[in-house]
């Protein structure tokens, strides 16, 4: 990263005086700054939401101070831009010198630098939440961590086999894709799969670019854990949002998950956590973004559910995260996070519809498996003998007997208008004779010889089936 030095020496002013100049003069360019030390003054130029801004360090040296603008990330006008930020803070520092006496300015250094010890003191952690976001302190971990599992994830399925640039939809359900059907008829966990899953690459690099941002300024004020657990639990929740609102539609991606994390940093940017000149700065820039987010996820193909669950989770969420640092119960406030996100994951997936839904599920696939047991029959008599084995034993016998434990796991479920108990149970014997007659074709077919009474008999217990079934309403 590109950085550019200034050294300021002058015989008229102390080090600390120079440095109460340089805070002031950050000031009045609108940066943001905090005192390391009595010796260090670091902030950060302007930030935006799509800017990080450059970090800058003033360090009181013995005939002076030192100067410093660093870049947060490369960039190639970073060093021309560095360049600048240290002139125009000496500018600064000059037109203040006219303002401000010498000895009011020894007062000053000293009456801050004790009142930052004594809030330090006080907070028992070094800063405050607008210190950790202009100084950047605490490592990225959680949020490098979540970005590198997503793209591990997805780079895994690649190598499976999955399409780079647009994975097919059986693809992504194998994987674990969110879709009615299945995680309300007992996969829970596509609650949680398909929120590490991506439709195409540049899905997942633009959903990893954004929880970048987010990361980049939220885990340094709530923590890594707790930056985790709200990943999770408003990823979750976006989730069941899906499946609430959309239907039958398949859900993949972690957008649900990072609107939560920008909605937890929203409600934390309308507290007095953050310093007013940061609060209002971002708090702009990040309503902008998501109000052009959600109108743009109005048109097909994009979960405007998954994001406004999301985002109206990681709000009240983050109003808890605001409350538990206010009263340092860190600990509570987080388990109470997870209970809720359980208890509201528990309630809608045992809700009246899961008995429906399973049904419906356990319909389509018996439908599949009936289709395919069929669809051997077709053009039986043009195969070869070996052709002939093949296809009743191994594949329409096992299709059969699919069929016939679909239908036992639909008897335990309760009944519906279109599928009564009484219709299943013919079903049931409708499939036992079929399996039947498959069995005695298999023995005919290697035998070569064909049992014509028993093979009528149990064709007519089929028919006598197929024509109650017509019967029942």
């Amino acid at each position: 990263m590109s950085y550019f030095r200034s050294v300021i020496n002058t015989a008229e002013y102390s080090p600390s005086q120079l440095l109460m100049l340089a805070s002031f003069a950050m000031n009045d360019l609108g940066w943001q700054y905090a005192f390391e030390n009595q010796t260090t003054l670091i902030g950060r130029s302007k930030m935006g939401l799509f800017s990080q801004g450059h970090k800058i360090k003033i360090v009181s040296e013995q005939d002076g101070i030192m100067i410093e603008s660093r870049s947060l990330y490369f960039d190639l006008l970073n060093q021309q831009v560095n360049r600048k930020n240290v002139e125009s803070l000496i500018e600064y520092i000059g037109h203040n010198k006219i303002l401000y006496p010498q000895e009011q300015l020894s007062e000053l250094h000293q009456s801050t630098f004790n009142t930052i010890l004594g809030e330090q003191q006080f907070h028992n952690s070094g800063s405050s939440a607008s210190d950790r976001i202009v100084l950047q302190k605490g490592a990225y971990l959680m949020t490098y961590s979540l970005i590198g599992v997503n793209i591990l994830l997805y780079g895994i399925m690649v190598c499976s086999g999955v399409s780079l640039f647009d994975p097919g939809i059986m693809d992504l359900h194998k994987w674990g894709a969110n879709m009615r059907l299945y995680t309300l008829g007992g996969e829970w966990w596509r609650l949680i799969t398909s929120i590490f899953l991506h439709g195409g690459v540049g899905h997942l690099l633009t959903n990893m670019l954004f929880l970048f941002f987010v990361g980049r300024y939220l885990e340094p004020v709530i923590g890594k854990w707790r930056f985790a657990i709200i990943y999770l639990c408003t990823g979750v929740i976006s989730s069941l949002a899906t499946i609430w609102w959309s239907g039958a539609v398949q859900s993949v991606g972690a957008s649900g998950a990072i609107f939560g994390m920008y909605g937890t940093f929203i409600a934390l940017l309308t507290t007095h956590l953050i310093d007013a000149r940061i609060r209002f700065r971002l708090l702009q820039s990040f309503i902008i973004f998501i109000v052009y987010s959600l109108m743009s996820g109005m048109q097909a193909g994009i979960d405007n559910a998954a994001h406004t669950g999301g985002l109206i989770s990681g709000m009240i969420f983050g109003f808890m995260v605001y409350v538990s640092m206010k009263h340092d119960k860190a600990k509570l406030f987080s388990s109470l996070i997870v209970l809720i996100t359980l208890l509201v994951s528990v309630l809608y997936l045992t809700s009246k519809k899961k008995d429906k839904i399973q049904l419906i599920r356990y319909t389509n696939s018996y439908s599949d498996w009936e289709n395919i047991a069929s669809t051997v029959r077709t053009g039986l008599n043009l195969k070869t003998q070996q052709e002939k084995i093949y296809s009743l034993e191994i594949i329409a016998r096992p299709a059969w007997a699919h069929c016939s434990k679909l239908l036992d796991s639909m008897m335990t479920l309760k009944p519906e208008k279109e599928l009564s108990k009484e219709k299943i149970m013919l079903l049931k014997r409708y499939i036992d004779a079929k399996i039947t007659e498959n069995d005695l074709l298999i023995i005919a077919t290697k035998m070569d010889s064909i049992n014509t009474i028993a093979l009528d008999n149990i064709r007519g217990v089929i028919y006598d089936k197929l024509d109650s079934l017509k019967k029942i309403k």
